[in-house]
């Protein structure tokens, strides 16, 4: 079956903090995903959007910041299958370095988490006054190989 996750991004009172993320944790805490080699899944989103996908784990150490290890995917109103590998894991780019080292994280990891990027922010982070991203993202078909 399909996971649909639904958002409506507005304003808050500081920029760029329009953002949302559905945690899938694994079954076994942790799993250890160094034995794959990445994972696929299909997707879509009601409008072209950037898709962050991160490898959820408790010992990283800035994740209250918003750093972990992940991919950024385009995504739009076509279902598409995404591939990654978990060796080219990086952080955002808009984040500095906090020093986690990827086969620890993946040895320690507890969920897979998706994070839709809003659209229609300004270089301000804000959205046009009145304006809000009303959202969804469809996921399907998950496997780690």
């Amino acid at each position: 079956k399909t996971c649909r996750m639904s958002f409506n991004f507005g304003n808050e009172s500081k920029s760029w903090q329009q953002w949302a993320w559905y945690k899938m944790p694994f079954a076994a805490q942790p799993t250890d995903l160094n034995q794959y080699t990445g994972v696929r899944f299909k997707v879509r989103s009601n409008v072209a959007r950037t898709l962050r996908f991160d490898i959820d784990s408790p010992n990283y150490k800035a994740a209250s910041q918003g750093i972990q290890l992940g991919w950024d995917v385009p995504v739009d109103t076509v279902a598409k299958t995404v591939e990654v590998r978990f060796a080219e894991a990086k952080i955002p780019g808009w984040a500095a370095d906090a020093g986690d080292n990827l086969t620890y994280i993946m040895q320690t990891a507890s969920a897979l988490m998706f994070q839709p990027i809003c659209v229609g922010r300004d270089g301000s982070g804000q959205l046009p006054a009145g304006i809000s991203d009303n959202g969804f993202l469809d996921l399907d078909d998950i496997e780690i190989f």
